[in-house]
């Protein structure tokens, strides 16, 4: 039905006319009656704090559920709801004074600081205090607003949905909102900006701070604590409010003044990001890093309305700023995106050392593949020789705790020893891999040239097939040396016939668990690299390759020049050496822990598993490894060391990926690039060039791109 031009108030004021002239006589539209209950409860002579609770009774009718009068095509339910306020407001005069009287009373009792320094803002300085602090928001009920305005906001934009709205919202239904609730303009807005000039001296004083902490500090010593922009930027600012003399020259604009000081911390924000690589990073630094450059872009914001550039406030100035509180309050609840903002430089620093040490496997020629072959023959050796001592181990039944510690040192002791002799283990590989290829990423634009990491894929994928090859053609010798002499010296196999089927049945590739256990073990063995690179993190942050380079007990000891050696062997090796040994000892523990909650977790490894299935042909004989059982068995390796490789280099690519914000729609190209090369050329996947500067080049008829020189 259409709107009346002036209805008598005193009656649409009755439920029933209410609805028959907004609603169309619908009692059951919950939007309708509603909207009634809230327009007769308005009451200008209330206290504000029952003003606030009616606001936001009102925000929260405009996102209730249920039909919304005159909806269109592709338009959202608030905003038909929200055009329905207004309309029901224009053809009530009377109510509609009465709502612009509350907002205005809510609007001059209301204390502003702490929406413009905390809102959107993170509370704390740690990453461990925030994200304790905004698990607390979460679980515990929501404070009185007590005139807060900061939360008198979130309450009115509660979700990320309402959020989404609101900054979606076009700009004549905004002008209409605010000219229907009558916003303040003008002088009424004196006090709103007194509390934004508060808030930005207190802003400027916790990026002084934040910015003179000890961790920072440390990483730009070159510049004393007076010289700091970071130490600077409260005295501009005081000069700007008219708090505090200018820290420039009185022709200066004390606008532009503060803008030179917010770039110079900028700058040195930049600064202190660069070392982090040599120096190391702690999650509080990150976190801290993150803290001082999220007070500076708010600080900026602010200048827009304190100290516009042409000296006049620009249209909407006002209104971005406000869409920044209502998103900043939803997101001052949320643990995702504090976890996301602070996981890019971590993950960065966690795959620097893998990436370098990847670079190792990744080989170019001919030759480096020969070479590839050699060290991964290596580590199938010390493979098999793992697997016997394993199965020694679990055979002395000895306590649970106990076997599987002694499995760890088993395990850790084989990943270490091959790291120490430069032989290979084919499922290490690709989390380092990965990085490496991260590494390769070159910015081309907005996007990475994906032709330099197509080159990378292809000879990393060659060089984990030679690996493989290296790891499966040698620990079948082995094992079959080691059954070959047990059976001489003790006059019987290794295994005996049950354990034998035991081992077969348990790698079946259909009946068994095995190929989620394959997938497990692939997580696994990117977990292994993760804490492997956070340890050597770790280790530079405290400084231990400096402490041991200068620690004097140990140059008497073994003197000055060999301490500087050690020094060195501890950096370069550190991260290979906590990744081998978490790997050892989460293959051991991780099964016995599950076991104890009762989750029948195994492991799946693709060189352990042939190994083991090696023994249990050899106890079976000729005829018994034709048998089904063992034939289906024997094929699940195949599927082992695909899900081994596959996961744990997912995984370890998408880390990397993350660390240098390669987008989805990017790492979707790369993908399609790759298979345009394999159906090109897939030899180019096995063998490698004799060669190195044989490049791969492009797959179409353009020229190939010059080799280095």
């Amino acid at each position: 039905m259409p709107l009346m031009s002036h209805p008598m108030e005193e009656t649409l004021l009755d439920a029933k006319n209410f609805v028959i002239r907004f609603g169309a006589g619908d009692l059951r539209n919950a939007c309708v009656v509603d909207l009634h209950a809230l327009l007769e409860r308005i009451n200008p002579g209330e206290s504000v704090e029952g003003q606030t609770e009616w606001l936001e009774d009102l925000a929260r009718w405009l996102f209730q559920r249920g039909p919304a009068p005159g909806l269109q095509p592709g338009e959202s339910r608030p905003s038909a709801q929200l055009r329905f306020l207004l309309d029901v407001l224009d053809a009530m005069p009377q109510q509609k004074e009465r709502l612009q009287m509350v907002v205005a009373r809510v609007f001059s009792e209301l204390n502003y600081v702490r929406l413009f320094t905390d809102t959107g803002l993170p509370a704390q300085t740690g990453f461990v205090a925030e994200a304790w602090e905004r698990v607390v928001k979460n679980v515990l009920p929501e404070p009185p607003v007590e005139r807060d305005a900061a939360r008198l906001l979130y309450r009115l934009f509660p979700s990320a949905s309402a959020s989404r709205w609101f900054d979606a919202l076009a700009p004549a239904m905004q002008q209409r909102l605010f000219e229907t609730l009558a916003v303040p303009q003008g002088p009424a807005l004196e006090p709103v900006m007194q509390a934004m000039r508060d808030a930005a001296v207190l802003l400027s004083l916790r990026v002084a701070e934040s910015g003179t902490a000890d961790d920072v500090r440390e990483r730009c010593l070159d510049l004393t604590v007076r010289q700091s922009p970071f130490l600077q930027l409260p005295l501009l600012v005081r000069g700007m409010v008219g708090a505090g003399e200018v820290a420039k020259p009185l022709d200066v604009d004390p606008g532009v003044a503060v803008r030179e000081g917010i770039g110079n911390c900028r700058k040195l924000l930049r600064k202190v990001l660069s070392t982090l690589d040599r120096t190391g990073i702690s999650i509080n630094l990150v976190y801290r890093l993150e803290y001082i450059s999220r007070l500076l872009d708010r600080l900026y914001a602010m200048l827009s309305l304190l100290a516009p550039p042409s000296g006049t406030v620009t249209p909407g100035a006002g209104y971005r700023l406000l869409q920044t509180f209502i998103r900043g309050g939803v997101r001052d609840r949320g643990l995702t995106e504090l976890f996301r903002t602070n996981s890019r430089l971590l993950a960065s620093r966690v795959i620097e050392r893998a990436g370098r040490t990847g670079e190792h496997y990744i080989t170019s020629t001919r030759g480096e593949q020969h070479q590839m072959v050699s060290s991964a023959a290596g580590g199938g050796a010390l493979t098999g020789i793992a697997v016997v001592v394993k199965l020694l181990l679990t055979w002395a039944h000895l306590p649970v705790l106990i076997e599987s510690l002694a499995i760890g040192f088993d395990y850790a002791g084989a990943f270490v020893t091959m790291q120490l002799t430069g032989a290979t283990l084919a499922t290490k590989q690709p989390s380092m891999t990965a990085a490496a290829l991260a590494h390769s990423i070159k910015e081309t634009g907005d996007a990475p040239d994906v032709s330099l990491l197509v080159d990378q894929v292809v000879r990393t994928v060659r060089s984990q097939l030679a690996a493989i090859v290296g790891n499966l053609g040698m620990v079948m010798p082995v094992v079959i040396g080691i059954d070959l002499l047990w059976r001489l010296l003790l006059g019987h196999h290794v295994l005996d016939a049950a354990y034998a089927t035991t081992l077969i049945n348990k790698h079946h590739p259909l009946t068994s668990g095995t190929m989620v256990y394959a997938a497990l073990t692939g997580v696994y063995l990117w977990l292994a690299s993760v804490l492997g690179g956070t340890i050597e993190n770790w280790c530079v942050v405290q400084k231990l390759p400096e402490a041991i380079a200068t620690n004097r007990s140990l140059r008497a000891l073994i003197g000055r020049e060999r301490a500087g050696h050690a020094s060195e062997f501890f950096t370069e090796n550190i991260a290979g050496l906590g990744g081998n040994i978490s790997f050892g000892f989460i293959l051991a523990l991780l099964p016995m822990l599950a076991g104890m909650v009762g989750l029948p977790l195994e492991v799946r490894h693709v060189t352990f598993a042939t190994g083991q299935l090696a023994f249990a042909g050899l106890q079976r004989g000729a005829e018994g490894v034709l048998h089904p059982d063992f034939l289906w068995a024997l094929g699940s390796i195949a599927a082992i060391g695909a899900l081994n490789f596959g996961v744990s280099f997912g995984l370890a690519l998408f880390v990397a990926f993350r660390a240098r914000d390669v987008h989805a729609a990017q790492q979707v190209r790369l993908l399609g690039e790759v298979f345009r090369r394999f159906r090109a050329r897939p030899l180019d996947f096995i063998r490698a060039p004799a060669d190195a500067n044989i490049v791969l080049g492009p797959i179409d008829d353009a020229p190939a791109r010059p080799a280095d020189p």
